[in-house]
C-alpha cells in the first residue's frame, strides 16, 4: 500500500521543472508505468509550484500536462501532515497549528474542574503525552 508519494523537480524556470516532472512520470520505467506494473492507481492531486528566487503571487502558475491528465497548481497542499505553500513562508501551517493547540487546550480545560473531572496531574500527563506531540508534529520541518 502506497499512501503518500511526492515528485520534486528543481529548475530555473517553471517550464523546465514541468518538463522534468513530465519526464519522471511518462518515461520508460517512470511513475505511470511503475503504477501499472505494481497494480496501483495514482490519485493525482495538487501541484505546488515554489519559486524561491522570483516569487510573485500575481504571476500565473502554469498547469502540468501529462498524457490524459492536467494537474492544476494550488497555493498550498498538505503532505504528511505539513502544509506546504508557494513561498515556503509557513503561514497556513502556523495558523493550522495554532488552531490545533487552541482546540487541545480547550478540551483539556473542559475535563479539569475543581468539583469533578481529571486531577491537574492527570491533565498534565495528557497534555505532555498526547497534546504536545500532536501540536508539535513535524515542527522540525517548518
Amino acid at each position: 500500500y502506497v499512501d503518500d508519494a511526492i515528485l520534486t523537480a528543481m529548475a530555473k524556470t517553471f517550464q523546465q521543472a514541468h518538463n522534468k516532472l513530465s519526464d519522471m512520470m511518462t518515461r520508460e520505467g517512470g511513475a505511470i508505468e511503475w503504477t501499472k506494473t505494481h497494480n496501483l492507481h495514482f490519485e493525482y492531486g495538487k501541484i505546488v509550484l515554489i519559486d524561491l528566487v522570483h516569487h510573485s503571487n500575481s504571476e500565473p502558475r502554469p498547469t502540468l500536462t501529462l498524457p490524459n491528465i492536467m494537474i492544476m497548481p494550488t497555493k498550498s497542499t498538505k503532505y504528511l501532515g505539513v502544509i506546504l505553500d508557494q513561498g515556503l513562508n509557513w503561514k497556513e501551517q502556523t495558523a493550522y497549528i495554532v488552531g490545533k493547540g487552541s482546540t487541545w487546550s480547550t478540551q483539556i480545560r473542559r475535563v479539569v474542574r475543581p468539583s469533578w473531572g481529571l486531577t491537574p496531574r492527570a491533565a498534565r500527563r495528557i497534555y505532555i503525552g498526547v497534546a504536545l506531540p500532536c501540536i508539535l508534529y513535524r515542527i522540525d520541518i517548518w
